[in-house]
């Protein structure tokens, strides 16, 4: 039995073994068309090959161009908008220092702001009517600053940084200005009547035609400066450091320049009269026979000579 099933599996194997055979071999081959239709789609992929490559590149730089516009119309929103910010923000700071309102106010910020966009503070009104209305601006920061012809008469501008700011024929009568920084500051004509500038410092300034009459300037630091026809009349310039200044033509009558520095000043046509230099150092100082001098002050060397 087990022989004879043996049998039987092994003619039943090859029968199923020769019918696949006669499959395989009786399976019908390509025929010449068919060959013909592969052939023509070989070549029109690889003839199809570059243009999808082109195209690709095509559509890729179509993209990165889209980008790029979507981009830069972003990009000039936002300008636009920092713009309108810009233009907003300039609109309030004008309207704060036209408001008419007592102490700060917002005025620091407002004039700090307005001089940091380079905006020039010509014509501001920034008066007190009394001390109460007064301005504080003290500690400001307004180096650079364009302030011509404008009227800041009264306002507290303790510690406050004018360096290099130009503040032709503007009106500061009263202002105090004590430890302020005045380097450099162009003051052509302005009116500092009765200010304080009390240890202040206005090295290299110009204060050419200046009004300071009875200003207090003690302890305050004018090396270098152009003071020119400036008028000092009852001035406090007691220990000031005036040295290396330019007097020429300026009025000095009744002010106080005790131990005043006026090493190597030019008093060329000064008007001294009634002004007290006890203790003033005069080192190398000059002036000229127009120089008008105090009773019983010693004329000082010709400038020329």
């Amino acid at each position: 039995m087990l022989e004879s099933s043996g049998s039987m599996l092994v003619i039943s194997i090859d029968l199923e073994t020769s019918t696949e055979a006669s499959t395989l071999t009786n399976s019908p081959k390509p025929s010449f068309l068919t060959r013909l239709e592969s052939s023509k789609a070989q070549k029109l992929m690889r003839f199809m090959q570059p243009w999808g490559v082109l195209c690709s590149t095509l559509i890729l730089l179509l993209i990165l161009l889209l980008l790029f516009m979507e981009s830069t119309r972003r990009s000039i929103e936002l300008q636009e908008s920092e713009e309108g910010r810009v233009q907003t923000r300039v609109a309030e700071s004008w309207r704060l220092l036209t408001n008419v309102a007592r102490g700060n106010s917002g005025k620091i910020s407002a004039l700090e702001y307005l001089n940091g966009q380079s905006i020039e503070l010509t014509g501001i009104d920034l008066s007190a009517g009394d001390e109460e209305s007064a301005a504080w601006l003290a500690d400001i920061e307004l180096n650079g600053a364009v302030i011509t012809d404008s009227n800041l008469s009264g306002a507290i501008m303790t510690g406050a940084d004018l360096s290099g700011a130009v503040l032709i024929n503007s009106n500061f009568t009263g202002v105090d200005l004590s430890n302020a920084d005045l380097t450099g500051v162009d003051l052509t004509g302005a009116n500092l009547t009765g200010a304080n500038l009390s240890k202040a410092n206005l090295s290299n300034a110009n204060l050419n035609r200046a009004d300071l009459i009875g200003a207090q300037l003690g302890g305050a630091k004018l090396t270098a400066a152009n003071l020119a026809e400036a008028d000092f009349s009852d001035a406090f310039l007691i220990a000031a450091d005036l040295s290396n200044t330019d007097l020429t033509l300026a009025h000095l009558i009744g002010a106080e320049l005790i131990g005043a520095n006026l090493t190597n000043a030019n008093f060329s046509g000064t008007h001294l009269i009634g002004a007290n230099l006890i203790g003033a150092v005069l080192n190398e100082a000059c002036g000229d026979e127009s120089t008008s001098y105090p009773e019983e002050f010693q004329a000082l060397p010709l400038c020329d000579e």
